[in-house]
């Protein structure tokens, strides 16, 4: 298995997670904040739109997804909000799957599509660095996402 199969394997991995963490949550539960940090449906949008500015960078799929990372809860004040939340996170999570599955290997030596922040263009050299940055930071948001789970009581879920 070479970096493109393992890359896009704990990519879907952790994508069919993050849809099966929160297919259960109800709004009130999505928008709570138990530990004054950012709540369930702050950690979807966050993740729409880093599953998308990874791709973007590795693969030049298009971010659609505006920033909302100073909102609380994304924005989602209704059941519908949420409910729209999670679409888009099936859907752009479908086409950020897709667009890095065309990948050859070799693209992933080449350096990012997008211009980096300073802070970020010293260990981000190439697409193959993008990309297991979003893999690792999936992973810390997917834990963000069960240790809220734990703390509203919502108990395990299953893949």
């Amino acid at each position: 298995m070479d970096d493109h199969q393992l890359l896009l394997r704990q990519t879907r991995h952790l994508h069919r997670w993050l849809t099966s963490a929160t297919a259960d949550v109800a709004l009130a539960d999505a928008t709570a904040m138990p530990s004054g940090g950012p709540s369930i449906a702050w950690q979807v949008g966050h993740l729409v739109r880093d599953a998308e500015t990874t791709t973007e960078a590795v693969a030049g799929l298009a971010a659609q997804e505006a920033e909302l990372g100073s909102t609380p809860s994304w924005g989602c004040t209704t059941d519908a909000d949420w409910d729209g939340l999670r679409a888009r996170w099936l859907t752009r999570s479908a086409a950020c799957l897709a667009a890095l599955e065309g990948l050859a290997p070799r693209d992933l030596d080449a350096p990012p599509l997008v211009e980096l922040r300073a802070d970020f263009g010293a260990h981000l050299e190439t697409r193959r660095d993008f990309w297991s940055g979003h893999v690792f930071h999936m992973g810390y948001h997917l834990g963000q996402v069960g240790a809220l789970r734990a703390r509203l009581e919502l108990g395990w879920w299953r893949s």
